[in-house]
């Protein structure tokens, strides 16, 4: 906030205005005495709601420049492995949202698609309350963008290049008249990441024991175009937002590899490549109808998004010393996806304070298409079709939930307690292997409590019940190629992971800074991880299943300062006015 100051012009009229009310000998009915008035603005890098923890991404100088991952990196618990990929408090599973919608992208690949520039906060819900998806280990990512609120047009345009090929590229123009707001937009990325890999692994098949020493360099890169545009109506009663996006997105990962075995003394050389493709559109429509000045609302959205062509191709590659190819995989998944997901919810102010949420919401998952693979015949010299292994298959997952929320607060004490209600009906039909048929509901609660004392600071306890629901691909019980030396298999009777999300956290304000501890803990039941057997003489094979139960705790405790954005005193001497003036 910033101070106006009096020109000496208006000054003089002002002071001339009131010698000629007193010549005037107008009664006045009340007097003013105008005192010092002092006004502080205050924002903090990381703050604190009852369900959520909010950083303001201007304030992450690092992340300038950078992308919504970038930005997360400076929270703690936040990390990055050598492939680029994001992970909070141990864990990649997590749902992105973007302005309070489901992003049309998936975990790092979403976080990665945004410039912080165009940034105004990010919220991690690591408790999500039950009016909020179930999916997630770790909760929720929701990216809150900037909107311009200026009249007429507004253009905003920022990017990033690194020394490692890195390119980012976030455009958007708005244009604002009354209650209509039209806007497009696009971004892009090409995101580069290598990391050195070293290997040993000994396996026994047939009698036959095997120990392959691995060096090499890996690389994932994530490059993804994305152009979107929309209509927002608001006249602060009726909002209406329609929103569009489309593009592609394309995902290679690979390696390049030495390998030496204790059954031979020649050096083998590996180039194991992996490419995910989709062609992509999304459209979002949602309206709100606040039905009066106490808050009570109606809200109607609904979301499909449809890749109109999804490819995944697998290559393994071994050449001897002379560079003569001794073996050689290639596999192709060819898919087509459709995923629509809606919610009606209707909000009561039942007092000022209080407010009751109920809801219903939808979402349908389906997928369909063929996996083909061929192998090197090193007597033909070319790649023959392995007719037998050719699989289509058809996937399909729909879930009604239901939920009814309660927040309010008494004094020092602030709550919200919910409770969710999951129908799943499960469904995968691949004709030449096996089908799986499942219908379950499920029952997820919440509850967040906070209890701010006079000088000791807010406490804070959240729970919520999460799920991991396992996706198609490791349902597909046919063997994949993640190298030469590595399988991969799916599991058709595998379960979902359960996690009972548990936060305890104090924070208290010491001069301008603010001294957060939080601790934390997962249990998870039906752990879903990898076995790893031998399959072949130097080849694994990793299958999926439920292992069992799991605990995971973690502490953290950080400071932030706060951020004094301005400090404005007005100064005035007493003076009787008008009441009017």
């Amino acid at each position: 906030m910033s101070c106006p100051k009096l020109q000496p012009l208006f000054l003089l009229f002002f002071l001339a205005s009131i010698g000629l009310q007193a010549q005037q000998q107008v009664e006045l009915a009340d007097s003013i005495l105008m005192q010092e008035v002092s006004v502080d603005g205050h924002r903090q890098r990381i703050s604190y709601r009852l369900d959520r923890q909010r950083i303001d991404a201007s304030q992450v100088l690092t992340a300038q420049g950078g992308t919504a991952l970038d930005v997360l990196l400076s929270v703690p618990g936040v990390a990055k492995d050598a492939d680029g990929s994001l992970s909070y408090r141990g864990s990649q599973e997590f749902l992105v949202y973007v302005d309070g919608k489901p992003s049309p992208l998936s975990g790092t690949e979403a976080l990665q698609m945004i410039g912080a520039a165009s940034i105004k906060d990010i919220e991690i819900l690591t408790t999500p309350s039950a009016k909020y998806k179930t999916d997630g280990e770790v909760g929720i990512i929701n990216i809150v963008t900037k909107h311009s609120e200026t009249e007429g047009w507004d253009i905003a345009v920022s990017g990033t290049a690194s020394t490692w090929r890195t390119l980012a590229l976030d455009t958007k123009i708005n244009y604002r008249t009354g209650y209509h707001n039209i806007y497009i937009g696009g971004q892009g990325s090409d995101i580069h990441n290598k990391s050195q890999f070293e290997q040993e692994k000994t396996t026994s098949a047939e009698g036959t024991s095997v120990t392959s020493y691995a060096d090499g360099t890996r690389f994932r890169d994530f490059r993804t175009f994305i152009g979107n545009g929309g209509y927002e109506f608001n006249n602060g009663r009726h909002l209406l937002d329609i929103d569009l996006q489309g593009g592609r997105t394309i995902n290679p990962r690979g390696g390049d590899m030495t390998y030496l075995t204790n059954q031979s003394p020649d050096l083998l050389d590996s180039h194991d490549r992996y490419k995910l493709t989709k062609y992509l559109f999304q459209t979002a429509i949602d309206y709100t109808w606040r039905l009066n000045g106490r808050g009570d609302e109606v809200s109607i959205s609904n979301r499909l998004r449809y890749d109109r062509f999804s490819e995944e191709y697998t290559e393994s590659n071994m050449f001897d010393p002379n560079g003569v190819r001794q073996e050689g995989t290639r596999g192709y998944e060819t898919e087509h996806h459709w995923d629509c997901d809606g919610a009606f919810s209707y909000k009561l102010h039942y007092r000022q304070t209080g407010m009751l949420e109920a809801g219903y919401q939808y979402t349908t998952y389906s997928e369909h298409g063929d996996y083909r693979i061929c192998y090197w015949n090193p007597t033909q010299q070319t790649f023959a079709w392995q007719d037998d292994l050719y699989a289509p298959f058809y996937y399909r997952r729909q879930t009604h939930s239901g939920y009814l929320q309660m927040n309010d607060r008494f004094g020092p004490l602030q709550f919200d307690a919910g409770l969710r209600i999951d129908h799943l009906m499960d469904d995968m039909d691949l004709p030449t292997i096996t089908s799986r048929h499942k219908r379950y509901t499920e029952l997820y609660p919440s509850a967040h409590l906070a209890y701010t004392t006079g000088g000791a600071g807010t406490f804070s306890l959240g729970y919520s019940r999460r799920t991991n629901r396992p996706g198609i691909w490791k349902l597909e019980p046919y063997i994949t190629y993640e190298d030469y030396h590595t399988r991969i298999i799916g599991n058709p009777d595998l379960e979902s992971e359960y996690i009972h999300s548990m936060e305890l956290s104090w924070r208290r304000m010491f001069g301008q800074t603010q001294v957060t501890l939080a601790a934390f803990a997962r249990r998870r039941t039906g752990v879903v991880d990898y076995i790893r057997r031998a399959y072949d003489a130097g080849v694994t094979l990793d299958s999926i299943i439920n292992t069992g139960n799991e605990w995971r705790e973690g502490l953290e405790v950080h400071e932030t300062d706060r951020l004094v954005e301005s400090h404005c005193k007005r100064h005035a001497f007493p003076l009787q006015l008008p009441c009017d003036i």
